[in-house]
């Protein structure tokens, strides 16, 4: 298992969640974090932490405006590999992102080597079936989307889908690489809540990627999605704090 540290990008710096209530997200300012830069977080979490790969939730996007290519290219550079939820909600999106044409006709695919396709913007199933075709089922991720447990979503036609179905219709889709999140968790210090929820995605198929988190307090939430069948968890609050120390994820990434 291992640390997929959470990067929520706002007006392009790296801002605090907290229960998902985005109005009230302000920039990361800790004893661990001096800078809500994204060049400086990503340096932080690549050589204290030893972090790879990055979780990034560019909230702007999501909200409707262009990505923040320059935040997410800073986070690139200081060397982490990036799994971007860009609020991918159409098919023209998805293949300006799959034929390298979205960034200013640079190569999108050295930026992000995973693409987040997440419930509260996708606007079908179909949507995601042909979402999945254009971008590869190699970098695509579904995100499973949870407000209080419940599923997050704008469209009508996910509306009345209870998250069995959510899930199990991703699945049939082709979908093979999942996030499961209740931002409602986020930044809360009430650990994840979502265990059960993993462990009914396991029990689907094991031929799956999962990956889970909002609300992590230290290293026993950790450990419980561990044996709840995740291969990482998202990160945030738990990392800027300081609560997880290096000798924590270490211990978690050899688990």
């Amino acid at each position: 298992m291992f640390i997929l540290p959470a990067i929520d990008l706002m007006g392009g710096l790296v801002v605090r969640g907290m229960a998902g209530d985005r109005s009230t997200y302000q920039p990361v300012q800790t004893p661990v974090f001096t800078s809500a830069e994204p060049a400086d977080i990503a340096r932080v979490l690549v050589e204290r932490f030893g972090c790879e790969i990055g979780y990034v939730a560019d909230l702007d996007a999501i909200a409707g405006a262009e990505p923040d290519w320059s935040s997410m290219s800073a986070l690139r550079s200081a060397g982490l590999a990036l799994r971007a939820d860009i609020g991918l909600r159409n098919i023209d999106q998805a293949a300006r992102l799959a034929n390298r044409t979205w960034l200013d006709g640079h190569d999108t695919h050295e930026l992000v080597e995973g693409v987040i396709a997440g419930l509260e913007t996708v606007p079908s199933a179909d949507a995601l079936a042909e979402m999945l075709v254009t971008v590869g089922a190699s970098r695509l991720i579904f995100s499973l989307d949870l407000h209080a447990g419940e599923p997050m979503t704008r469209s009508p036609a996910w509306r009345d889908f209870e998250i069995e179905q959510v899930l199990r219709t991703a699945y049939e889709v082709g979908v093979r690489r999942f996030i499961v999140l209740d931002v409602a968790r986020v930044g809360s210090g009430q650990g994840t809540g979502t265990e059960p929820i993993c462990r009914r995605l396991r029990a689907i198929s094991n031929d799956i990627e999962m990956v889970a988190g909002g609300g992590v307090r230290g290293a026993s939430d950790l450990d419980r999605l561990r044996r709840s069948g995740c291969q990482a968890a998202l990160v945030a609050s738990a990392l800027y704090d300081g609560v997880l120390s290096v000798a924590d994820v270490e211990r978690i990434t050899r688990s």
